[in-house]
């Protein structure tokens, strides 16, 4: 699948499929395995119980940040904005990031379980 160009509104954003470099980042940076003891009701013995903790807002806007090509924000002065994640932060419209996402997830295939999660 190749790159995706989005209009929203008077911006331009160009998305493309990432590599597998940037799905074993985003999963490294918003992924935690939490172990714990908790006592099984049928046994009333303790057992270890494991699970997965996910940041949902972080693994979105990394979904978004590695599936972003170009862009046109701008700064105050009118200057491109480099695409980083602190001018994500800072620049992106909040109206703007479920679209993104959408996109974003479908580009790089995401499971329907990760899509709906969000």
């Amino acid at each position: 699948m190749g790159e995706r160009e989005l209009k929203i509104g008077k911006e331009t954003y160009i998305l493309q499929p990432y590599k597998y470099e940037a799905v074993r980042e985003i999963k490294n940076r918003t992924m935690q395995w939490v172990r714990k003891m908790v006592k099984n009701p049928e046994t009333g013995r303790e057992e270890e119980k494991v699970d997965i903790q996910i940041a949902w807002g972080d693994r979105e806007a990394l979904v978004i940040f590695y599936s972003l090509k170009r862009w046109s924000l701008k700064n105050e002065k009118g200057e491109p904005l480099p695409i980083t994640l602190n001018n994500m932060d800072n620049y992106l419209p909040p109206s703007h990031h479920e679209e993104l996402y959408a996109v974003a997830s479908d580009l790089n295939e995401l499971g329907e379980e990760e899509k709906n999660l969000s």
